[in-house]
């Protein structure tokens, strides 16, 4: 193999602690300053929500506790400004949050008669502390706290149950969500006995718990049930069961024979790769690449997904004459049965199965082609989104997740936005293209779904990948019937999409998952002036390897790959040589992977990591450690509202580029991260470590050795990346 410039690794030996910046807190703006005025807002309000509370049956309330809802002002949505002190004093809690769009009563900035997003708390507690909550509002020392609140309420009917009552009417099966902790019973308990009184069946054996949240499913006779149940103090919301998304977009026309697979034989003992799908069979032509785990002896052939998903990882797009090689030993499980039509609880026997074989078997990489048909919403987070981020948390395993074919449904309604879990923070999320990134044609395609999506996690998909098209259908394999079949579809961008990462493992071995998610984001090619975030995400994958690991001459990329501390600062020093000279772009996206909050969407993500760009250490600042920093990721990208800025540092995936002048403002150049544990939403959980990777490209023109320079500079800290053989000599990635 000829001699090329490889990424640099071990950037985090460049990595070294920061002192933190010196306390200094500015005085604080606020909104609301007379004290009548607030109070001649809130305490009818707060009179209204004890009013509704008190008057339900007790059968609606466990342990007589109650949840009514306040809303913040947007001047206080930074975790230093949540009114947790009011809430501990009085014995309540905040069992969940979402966003909630209102015109405050006064605003500060330009933002006057505006509406702006918020959040709003689901406050939970006994009913007589919420009583004591109302007498004691004017009290002085909680003015503080009160002036933060914009707007108190209950709950009107209908409000929790998603769908008019008339598309409902027929039926029988729902999904219930409650504000219910995993460690504690007695809600779900509660509600199971409401249910019986009303002849509803929730089907607790079934119900799958996250952080916050209990999504239950429930039979009932009658959806006019429905009424009776939803006072239900901590019910957050019932809807009509999602079923399984339409798994194929299969192409007219004839498939063409191909002459009997003659594989060689897989000798790797090593299986780090699983497809989680609606199951396959296996031929023996395939020699030991494929291993099917289906759910019983009676094969799924008439269903030819899990097949055409296992060919485009193990082979990527196939062609007429084309030698195949395959990529590495795939495990794929059949986790739905898609011959048993009658199984209206699927998905959630899928997700729990999915989630066993996550926690007992060690694999880096996983697929996910099929989910519920289900677009996703702002304020609400399903079952299969939370579960995964809760199992991808670690930064260990890297899952691509198809977001779905209704990119041609109507946008206004929501219908064409991406589908669950394709709004998992902690997945690659990938949308299908007309062409690979590198072909210098490509477009999203028609049916691919579209962002954005719920914030954090703005930004979705967050790549494409070549998945097919009317005009250039993706190639798959039938290896059952020696055919080579054209389809379409983000079922087959996903596998594909991984089926690069797995390569830059297997040739990279120091790459570690976290990482190659951040290198395939960095690498995503832009559509030029028209690229639009909802639709491109980060851009499209090349076809091409080295595209993602070689530099130029005259760039260069490193790596970083660490683990960072809570309330923590670093110093992320960003390698150039002395003689750097004229225009110098430089380039970086940020990875992380966190443990999240599944009943709170507006604080979904439970960390951040604030980056800044210090370019030049010769403009100091006061203080003697942080030269003057430069706008890097902007807040933009993730929000056009104001009153959102503070949101876009809890993203897990952030990328910047700024061009600089190298004489006139480049020295000792360096990033400050900071790692932010969320607080305020009443969990008693201590933050730990959480891993990162950043990918850092310096490109500069008008220094042609930059790449060597760098390099030899460097050489005690950083060094290009081992490149090893592939099992088999890959070709057409």
């Amino acid at each position: 193999m000829s001699k090329r410039n490889l990424m640099l690794g071990y950037g985090e030996n460049l990595v070294s602690d920061l002192p933190s910046p010196a306390g200094h807190r500015s005085e604080k703006n606020h909104p609301y300053t007379d004290r009548d005025e607030v109070y001649d807002r809130l305490c009818p309000e707060m009179s209204e929500a004890v009013d509704y509370v008190s008057s339900l049956d007790d059968i609606y309330c466990p342990d007589d506790n109650a949840v009514f809802r306040m809303d913040l002002h947007p001047a206080y949505l930074a975790k230093s400004f949540f009114p947790g002190s009011l809430f501990a004093q009085f014995g309540l809690r905040v069992v969940g949050s979402r966003f909630e769009e209102l015109v405050p009563k006064k605003a500060l900035q330009d933002l006057e008669g505006v509406t702006v997003k918020t959040l709003e708390l689901y406050v939970a507690g006994p009913r007589a502390q919420i009583r004591a909550l109302t007498n004691h509002l004017k009290d002085d020392d909680l003015f503080e706290s009160i002036r933060k609140i914009e707007r108190i309420r209950a709950f009107s009917p209908h409000e929790r149950i998603i769908g008019d009552l008339d598309s409902l009417t027929n039926a029988r099966v729902f999904e219930l969500v409650l504000h219910s902790d995993r460690y504690d019973d007695s809600i779900v308990s509660a509600f199971d006995n409401l249910s019986k009184r009303f002849g509803a069946k929730p089907l607790l054996k079934k119900r799958i718990q996250t952080s916050g949240l209990c999504f239950l499913p429930l039979l009932v006779e009658s959806a006019d049930v429905l009424d009776a149940l939803e006072p239900f103090s901590f019910l957050r919301l019932v809807r009509k069961m999602p079923r399984l998304r339409g798994i194929s977009r299969e192409m007219s026309g004839d498939a063409v024979p191909i002459d009997c697979l003659q594989l060689p034989p897989c000798t790797s003992l090593k299986r780090n790769v699983a497809v989680f799908d609606v199951g396959c069979d296996v031929s023996p032509s395939l020699n030991g690449w494929i291993r099917g785990y289906n759910l019983s002896n009676r094969l799924p052939v008439p269903v030819l997904h899990g097949t055409m998903v296992n060919s485009a990882l193990l082979f990527g797009p196939a062609k007429q004459g084309q030698t195949l090689e395959p990529i590495c030993p795939i495990d794929s499980y059949q986790v739905i049965d898609p011959n048993d039509s009658s199984n209206e609880f699927e998905l959630y026997e899928a997700l729990e199965r999915i989630c066993q074989i996550l926690d007992t078997h060690d694999y880096e990489f996983v697929n996910l082609s099929i989910g519920p048909d289900l677009p996703i919403t702002d304020n609400e987070v399903h079952a299969w989104t939370a579960k995964l981020d809760e199992k991808l948390a670690s930064g260990q395993v890297l899952m691509s997740v198809a977001v779905g074919n209704n990119g041609e449904m109507d946008e206004d309604s929501g219908n064409a936005r991406i589908e669950v879990p394709g709004d998992s923070v902690n997945a690659l999320c990938v949308g299908a293209s007309t062409d690979s990134g590198d072909s210098g044609n490509w477009d999203k395609a028609s049916y691919s779904a579209i962002g954005p999506g719920r914030m954090p996690g703005l930004r979705k998909p967050d790549v494409l990948d070549f998945g097919g098209c009317e005009d250039n259908p993706f190639g798959i394999i039938d290896h059952i019937h020696n055919r080579l079949m054209f389809q379409m579809g983000t079922s087959f961008a996903a596998p594909n999409a991984l089926r690069k990462c797995v390569a830059l493992r297997l040739r990279y071995p120091e790459l570690r998952p976290l990482a190659i998610k951040a290198i395939v984001i960095h690498s995503a090619i832009n559509h030029g002036e028209d690229h639009l975030y909802k639709k491109h995400g980060y851009g499209a994958l090349p076809s091409d390897l080295d595209r993602f690991v070689v530099c130029a001459d005259n760039e260069m990329t490193v790596v970083y790959q660490g683990r960072l501390e809570p309330r923590k600062y670093v110093k992320a020093l960003i390698p150039v040589p002395e003689e750097l000279t004229g225009k110098i772009t430089i380039k970086a996206t940020l990875c992380y992977a966190t443990n999240i909050d599944s009943e709170t969407p507006g604080n979904y993500t439970r960390s951040a990591i604030e980056i800044k760009l210090r370019p030049d250490f010769s403009k100091m600042t006061g203080d003697v450690n942080r030269p003057k920093s430069k706008t890097f990721i902007t807040s933009s990208q993730y929000s056009s509202e104001a009153n959102l800025r503070e949101y876009g540092k809890w993203e897990t995936v952030m990328q910047g580029e700024i061009t600089l002048i190298a004489d006139r403002s480049i020295e000792q150049p360096f990033f400050e991260m900071h790692y932010i544990a969320r607080e305020g939403v009443d969990y008693n959980c201590v933050a730990g470590q959480i891993p990162y990777a950043l990918v850092l490209t310096v490109k500069a023109p008008k220094t042609p050795n930059l790449y060597e320079s760098v390099r030899t500079q460097f050489q005690d800290k950083i060094r290009p990346l081992v490149e090893v053989g592939l099992p088999v000599e890959v070709r057409g990635l």
